[in-house]
């Protein structure tokens, strides 16, 4: 579940938003635990969210943050770290469909593919699944964004 939301500065075309999450460790350290009951310190796990023209594309958790505020997270050096990765990542995705693949439609992949057209690859990533397929001489290809729950459709863009 998510307890806090923060939209972090975009970075090199990419926008990037913290989340707090709730924690499920038990915490083992009397001294942070009675921080925690009386609301001196908050406990969470830590999300940094990488996108691309509003779709998720990546990210990066951290659990067991101890913190005051969750904007004392925010301007901490672990928060900048995971957005380097969050951004490594998204850079991979968006690198791998750029240069080779146009975005379509949903209806325009089903025309496509249809219901019977076999995978030809699947590859899964921590934050995707890609599913290609070759119809008509081409590739198409649904990725599948496990963070955001959206799935977006391409085709091979024969010119490049």
């Amino acid at each position: 579940m998510i307890l806090h939301t923060i939209e972090l500065p975009d970075r090199d075309g990419l926008s990037f938003r913290f989340n707090a999450l709730d924690e499920h460790t038990p915490i083992d350290d009397p001294s942070l635990l009675e921080q925690v009951d009386n609301g001196e310190l908050i406990y969470f796990t830590a999300q940094v969210v990488a996108s691309k023209d509003g779709t998720d594309l990546a990210s990066d958790y951290l659990g067991g943050c101890f913190y005051k505020t969750y904007e004392d997270f925010t301007e901490d050096q672990y928060c900048l770290s995971m957005m380097d990765n969050a951004s490594q990542e998204a850079r991979q995705i968006l690198s791998s469909l750029a240069p080779e693949y146009c975005e379509i439609t949903e209806q325009a992949f089903r025309a496509l593919v249809g219901s019977d057209t076999p995978a030809h690859q699947v590859t899964d990533l921590p934050a995707t699944r890609r599913t290609y397929y070759n119809v008509y001489g081409v590739k198409v290809l649904a990725l599948h964004n496990y963070v955001g729950a959206i799935t977006q459709y391409y085709i091979q863009d024969i010119n490049r």
